[in-house]
């Protein structure tokens, strides 16, 4: 093996006088997970019977639980203008409320990564490091990832619990009284559609979709260049 070769993962030990081209590498130590939890928040001194009312969640459970003791996860991988990947995965409770939030830096690949890793590229970053590594991070295990795009549909296999692609339906699609519709693995499909139906259940009704756009935000926030905060 001469020296302009390179080593892969899980492809046998590395050669100490090569240069690697290890994605997890570079990942873990060039671009690290920020992670934040909300504080505990002062507990107002009046809070009226009807807001007290609609927070209450109707009966019924999925994955065994009741809607008030199920954990959502959204996972949203993006792109910049530069080519650079974004990460972020928000943890809720069933009213969608953030318990857990973490995002990694930018990871823009080489052109001699790009070229080795060819159509593989995308799905290995957004999946297989960016997506892993947000996941080993989190504080629980939550009952369902939902994703914005079918490209991180795969997650599934990383994160060992029900995925779905959600979004909202438009008020033309006939054929269901739901205002969400989903895509998942025929494996996940009933699961998917038990949580669905008691979340959408609940009283005080929450757009399920709309965590996407804070994490995107919350992305923007974080990479503002300094002093453009």
């Amino acid at each position: 093996m001469s020296a302009s070769e390179f080593s892969f993962p899980n492809r046998g030990p590395p050669c100490e006088a090569l240069r690697c081209l290890v994605f997890c590498q570079i990942f873990l130590y060039h671009h690290p997970i920020k992670a934040w939890s909300p504080p505990n928040l002062t507990t107002p001194s009046k809070v009226t019977a009807t807001n007290m009312a609609t927070d209450e969640p109707t009966t019924g459970q999925a994955c065994g639980k009741p809607v008030s003791e199920l954990t959502l996860c959204y996972l949203v991988c993006t792109k910049d203008a530069a080519g650079a990947f974004l990460g972020a995965i928000m943890i809720t409770d069933y009213r969608a409320r953030p318990e857990h939030f973490a995002y990694v830096l930018p990871v823009k690949p080489s052109s001699m990564q790009k070229i080795l890793y060819g159509s593989t590229l995308e799905e290995h970053l957004r999946i297989d490091v960016i997506g892993q590594k947000l996941w080993q991070q989190i504080p629980r295990k939550p009952d369902i990832v939902f994703v914005e795009s079918a490209e991180l549909l795969d997650v599934r296999r990383v994160a060992d619990v029900p995925a779905a692609v959600l979004s909202k339906r438009e008020a033309s699609e006939p054929g269901s009284l739901s205002e969400f519709k989903f895509e998942s693995t025929d494996a996940d499909r009933e699961v998917v559609h038990q949580i669905l139906h008691l979340l959408e259940s609940t009283v005080n009704k929450v757009n399920l979709t709309e965590p996407f756009g804070r994490i995107k935000e919350a992305l923007k926030e974080a990479n503002k260049p300094a002093g453009h905060a």
